[in-house]
Formats: C-alpha cells, sequence, structure tokens
C-alpha cells in the first residue's frame, strides 16, 4: 500500500496495489498520477453520476477459489449504451476486470494478450481464432470514458474513442478486443452470475433483499431517480437510472432519451395517448424464485403473407440480478427470458444445440419495434428491425436477435398465464391464451401425466392378469360330485350325495343334468339354507354365480311324464367369464393409444403455426 496526499486538495489518498498508475481523490474527483518519484494531479475525472450499481470500490469476492477486492471503475458510454468496469485486485498479486452491463456481469481474471495479426474491422457474426479458441463477434463498436472512481491501471482520458469488438466462445466464455494501444489486445473472460462470486460489501438497496447475498455496507440507496419530462413538466420515475437509456413518458407519451448526467431529453412528441397492456409498470412479482419489477416494455410484430402478429416484451429489473424480460406472445402465451452470455454450442437454419439439449428451427422473419413505453436500456424507437430466429425445445425456447452491429442470442422458458397473472396479482387483467405456444410443454408428454397413464396401465394389467388367473382357475376341471340314477314319475326326486363347495378365489359352479326327459334341478345347502334353481326345463347345463362355501346336494325333479328316464348330474368348477379380462387389457391398451394420439395431435397443431 502507497500512501500520500492529494496535490489538489491535500486529503489523503492511497494506491492499494503496485499496478495501479493513478486514483481518483474522493475529496475533490482529481485524478492523482503516481510515478517513482511523487504523485501528481491531471485534473479532474467525472465521478459516476448515476451510480446505482450494487458494486462499489471495497467490495470482494472469490472466483475460482481466488478472493479478490475491487480497486476502482471506470463507466464506458458509446451511443445508447452505457456500462462498468471494475478493476480487480486479486489476493495473489494478480489483477483483472469485472464487467458490468445490461444486468450481466463478465469477468476477466488474467492480463490482456496481444494480438498484432487481427484486422480491425472484423463484422458481426464473423468467426475468429484466437489464442487457440473459437470466437464469434457478437458486437462491434466504438466506445469512450465517460466517468471513473477508486484506482485505475493507467491514466484514464475522459472522451478519447475506443473501437472494440465483444466476442462469444462455447461454455460462457467471453472475450473483448481492444484497440486503445493500437494493436488489437485480447482480454479472455467468462459470464458469471452475481451470486456465484460470493461478494460481499455490495450496496444496499432500499425495499430489495436477495436470498444469497449479505454483508451490504453503506447507506442504503434508494434505487430509484426522478426527473422532468420536457415535453409536458411532469415528474418521472426512473425505476433503473444507472442503465436506462430511453424513456416514454407516462403522462404525456412522448418518447425521451436519458443522457448519462441523468437528464432528458426530448426524442418524439406524443402522437398517441399512452396505452394499456396486460401488466402495469412498476408492478413487481416473483418469477423463478427471484423478485422482478416491470420498468419498461417493447411492443414488436412480424408480418406474414400480409398478416400482422404483435408480441409484447416486459423488461424485468432487479437491482442486484440485472434484466430479464418477459414476454407475451400474439396469443397470450407467457414466457421467462434471459440474456445468454455465449451462443449456442452449434447452429444453423434448421437446428440448434446449448447444453446438450438440441432445439428445433420453428419461425424467424424481421422483428419492428411498433411501441415503446416506460425504461429501456438501449435507444430503441418504433420502426426499428432485427433480424429474428426461433427453436424451441419445449419448455425452452432460443432465440438469435441481429441488427447491423450486434448479435444477441437468448433464452425463454414457458410461463402459464394463470401463473404470471397471479404472480402479480393481476388475475382477470390479461387476455387468456388461445391455441399452443411454439415451445408450450406438449401435457401428453408431461412426466406426471404419463407416470399416472402407466400406472394405470400397469394396474389395468394386473387386474388382468388376476381375472386370467382366476379364469384359468375356476376352469380347472374340479368335480364336486356326478351322480346317475334312473327317475320315475314327477313324485320321486333323484338326490345326490352330499358334496362340499370350498372358499375359494371364483367359486362359480357349473351345473349339469343330462336327461331325455324335461326336468328342474335345485342345489340346496344343508350347512348354508341357500337354495339355487333352475329356471328352466331340460337337460342344460347352468352356471351359477358365487354360491357360498358349504355342504350341498343336488336335487333333479321331472317335470312331465311317467317313463323311467336315466339321469346324470354334474357339478364341478365353472371357469370365470371372459369379458371381464378381454375388458381390462382392452383399456389398458385404448389408454396408451389414447396417450400416443394425443400427443400426437397437439404436436400437429404446434407446427401448423411454424414458420420454417
Amino acid at each position: 500500500m502507497i500512501s500520500a496526499a492529494c496535490p489538489a486538495c491535500g486529503a489523503p489518498i492511497t494506491y492499494q496495489h503496485a499496478a495501479s498508475l493513478s486514483t481518483l481523490c474522493g475529496a475533490c474527483d482529481s485524478t492523482v498520477v503516481r510515478d517513482d518519484v511523487a504523485v501528481r494531479s491531471i485534473g479532474k475525472l467525472a465521478p459516476f453520476v448515476r451510480e446505482l450499481s450494487p458494486l462499489q470500490v471495497g467490495a470482494t469476492g472469490v472466483f475460482n477459489k481466488r478472493p479478490f477486492r475491487v480497486a476502482g471503475g471506470l463507466r464506458r458510454v458509446r451511443p445508447g449504451v452505457r456500462w462498468n468496469e471494475w478493476y480487480l485486485v486479486f489476493d495473489d498479486g494478480a489483477v483483472g476486470w469485472l464487467g458490468e452491463g445490461n444486468g450481466q456481469l463478465q469477468i476477466y481474471p488474467q492480463p490482456p494478450k496481444p494480438m498484432p495479426l487481427v484486422r480491425e474491422s472484423p463484422q458481426p457474426g464473423d468467426r475468429l481464432t484466437l489464442d487457440g479458441a473459437a470466437w464469434t463477434v457478437s458486437e462491434v463498436s466504438v466506445a469512450s470514458l465517460a466517468s471513473g472512481v477508486g484506482e485505475l491501471p493507467f491514466v484514464p482520458v475522459l472522451g478519447t474513442p475506443v473501437r472494440y469488438a465483444d466476442l462469444r466462445g462455447p461454455q460462457g466464455a467471453v472475450g473483448t478486443l481492444d484497440w486503445s494501444s493500437g494493436v488489437a489486445t485480447l482480454y479472455v473472460g467468462v459470464g458469471v452470475d452475481i451470486a456465484a462470486l460470493r461478494l460481499e460489501g455490495l450496496r444496499p438497496f432500499a425495499g430489495w433483499s436477495d436470498p444469497v447475498l449479505v454483508n451490504f455496507q453503506g447507506p442504503e440507496l434508494r434505487p430509484s431517480r426522478t426527473l422532468v419530462c420536457p415535453a409536458c413538466g411532469s415528474s418521472l420515475t426512473l425505476r433503473a437510472p444507472a442503465d436506462v437509456a430511453r424513456l416514454r413518458c407516462s403522462s404525456c407519451s412522448s418518447l425521451l432519451d436519458v443522457n448519462e448526467p441523468g437528464v432528458a431529453d426530448l426524442v418524439e412528441r406524443a402522437k398517441s395517448r399512452p396505452r394499456a397492456f396486460s401488466l402495469t409498470m412498476g408492478a413487481r412479482a416473483t418469477l423463478m424464485g427471484l423478485p422482478w419489477e416491470i420498468i419498461g416494455l417493447v411492443e414488436r410484430y412480424v408480418t406474414v403473407e400480409g398478416d400482422r402478429y404483435t408480441w409484447w416484451e416486459f423488461l424485468l429489473h432487479n437491482p442486484y440480478r440485472g434484466y430479464r424480460w418477459l414476454v407475451e406472445d400474439p396469443d397470450h402465451h407467457w414466457s421467462f427470458v434471459e440474456l445468454l452470455f455465449s451462443p449456442p454450442d452449434r447452429s444453423n437454419g434448421e437446428e440448434a444445440e446449448l447444453d446438450g439439449v438440441t432445439f428445433v428451427a420453428f419461425n424467424g422473419g424481421k422483428a419492428t419495434i411498433s411501441y415503446v413505453l416506460g425504461e429501456l436500456t438501449w435507444e430503441a424507437k418504433a420502426g426499428d428491425v432485427v433480424d429474428t430466429i426461433d427453436y424451441i425445445a419445449p419448455p425452452l425456447m432460443l432465440s438469435r436477435e441481429r441488427s447491423h452491429d450486434e448479435i444477441t442470442w437468448s433464452r425463454g422458458t414457458y410461463l402459464s398465464a394463470p401463473e404470471v397473472f397471479a404472480a402479480f396479482k393481476a388475475v382477470g387483467n390479461g387476455t387468456s391464451p388461445e391455441g399452443i405456444a411454439p415451445h408450450q410443454p406438449n401435457p401428453y408428454k408431461d412426466p406426471a401425466v404419463r407416470r399416472a397413464a402407466f400406472g394405470s396401465v400397469f394396474g389395468f394389467g394386473l387386474l388382468g392378469v388376476l381375472l386370467s388367473v382366476g379364469h384359468t382357475a375356476g376352469g380347472d376341471g374340479t368335480v364336486f360330485t356326478v351322480h346317475t340314477g334312473t327317475m320315475g314319475s314327477r313324485d320321486a326326486p333323484l338326490l345326490s350325495d352330499p358334496f362340499t363347495l370350498p372358499d375359494r378365489f371364483n367359486s362359480a359352479v357349473r351345473v349339469s343334468v343330462i336327461t331325455e326327459a324335461p326336468v328342474t334341478w335345485s342345489l340346496i345347502g344343508t350347512t348354508t339354507a341357500d337354495i339355487y334353481e333352475s329356471t328352466d326345463w331340460g337337460g342344460t347345463t347352468t352356471v351359477v354365480a358365487r354360491p357360498a362355501a358349504g355342504e350341498y346336494v343336488l336335487r333333479a325333479s321331472r317335470a312331465e311324464g311317467e317313463d323311467p328316464v336315466s339321469v346324470s348330474m354334474l357339478v364341478s368348477a365353472a371357469p370365470a367369464p371372459v369379458w371381464p379380462v378381454v375388458l381390462v387389457f382392452g383399456w389398458a391398451g385404448l389408454a396408451l393409444v389414447i396417450l400416443h394420439l394425443g400427443a400426437s395431435s397437439f404436436e400437429q397443431r404446434r407446427w401448423q403455426n411454424a414458420g420454417v
């Protein structure tokens, strides 16, 4: 640590790291540069005007088991876009950078490498091989330094334009080509989540909490700012003042630019009255386990064969977690969307693959902005056009957007309308969904539905097996009694010897009385007092369903005639009826057929709306 007095105001200043060449005096905002002999002031560098990042000088964290501390930071700008670059000092003596823009964090833990052979004019979509790794160019532009804070490893100069190219690689890898020194320099890093860095000493924001982040430092900040509409004089609330670049006045509907000092400039006076949508600006809800607030909206459309299809993209903000999108499609289905650090592992016009999941191209076109509302982090306006293509793997959707200077990829997760409206406590405010969304989960493929269906099949199958066993057991040929004799007149009935019917799963019995004369018979219980009688005459075979177990005799009586006739009586186990077995197995098969046909029909209706 090196201590000195500010040459401009005399306040004490310190250099925490040997690599730091300059620091900003906290008392007078002067830039103080040191050399081997002394320190000197080279003027003032504008402080962070809209510093509502959760990060601040002095915050600490860990990356790949390497603790670090935030020593300083820069704010860079290009037309319509602002971001922060935080200077990191690691405990092992190394330095690095933490980029913070559009609600995403990218850490660059190693020193940059010169790339003298790289040309200065790559274009978005170009593929480069640098330092043995494959990269895709996602953005090319020119930015300048707007303000700074704390220590820096170089002497900052305001307003100097620097050409850069943002790169994306596999597995979240990120890179930046920087031409500030005249030769391309490659910074290599990775996209990270704020919680994964185990950050401590962040700024606390009033009204917000986080399930993971702890140990905040400093006074609690109000996470919003106010400004005055230059068109109507109304007071406007900025809910994400650190990043907002464009705003539509909620009172007069005029479109405003919000410049770096936080002042609104009129872009377009209102041409229509403010409009109502399914959800309102400022509404809060917990989605995907985190709280979010709606701060803006973009209405877009594509035209297909003369028909316009419109959808709405609500911009969600959380001061600790950045930005997400909640998208309502033309049929009023919903998606929770997050930007990706890296493009898919592979993609073409038919398929894309990300994290081992294959996505199939569904539709694409030229998406045109028709209306903006609230706050946005870039200078969006009606008429802006990007080329889009969507790939689906329900319940997920991959989307690629390409403008003239940038390519972005995002991943959406399907949400049901009741889930969305319940989260925002706005049940009934929105329109009920129609049809099938491109990435809506197939209910017939839902694991719970399939488990229930196959459980039913298993249950029916088991029942069928038991019935089959019963049917087989019932027809095992067991004979309970056989009796033959001669019957004379109707007054001399024929009785069998007593026999016992056991108590068993299938106790139906078959009674056969064979004779040449019309007879009736009765199965009479000697221990149960039950009597089962025939309902017709003749030598027929009748099944008695489940007589009670016990001792019985079979009694045959002559219905007419007097001449002696021979009679043969037989009581044996009767087979169970076949139709229950057939019905049960039929229901089991029908359940599988219904499941298959339902899933096929759902997919057919889904792909009726595909455009590729």
